[in-house]
């Protein structure tokens, strides 16, 4: 193949190779978003809960509450040690 060939092939791999990288990205920032969400949603929920004073919200809520708060910053934490990690690539 000649050298100009060469050159379209590799300007053609490089175009889809960032457009898959994108494409990944925006799925994957999707898709924590949507996990982070639906934490976010249940600790605001219990929080609401909590605050209201709600006969039947007992001790196992409130611990309830304390989790789902250590799972969420657990998980912001490892999502940006791997954006940050992704970065360097």
């Amino acid at each position: 193949m000649s050298e100009i060939g060469n050159f379209f092939r590799a300007v053609r791999d490089d175009v889809l190779s960032k457009h898959d990288e994108e494409v990944f990205s925006e799925g994957f920032d999707t898709a924590a978003g949507l996990a982070l969400g639906v934490l976010r949603d249940n600790i605001d929920q219990l929080r609401k809960e909590i605050k209201s004073g709600l006969e039947g919200v007992n001790e196992k809520r409130a611990l309830l509450l304390v989790e789902l708060t250590e799972l969420k910053d657990e998980l912001e934490k490892r999502l940006r040690e791997y954006g940050e990690h992704a970065d360097v690539k």
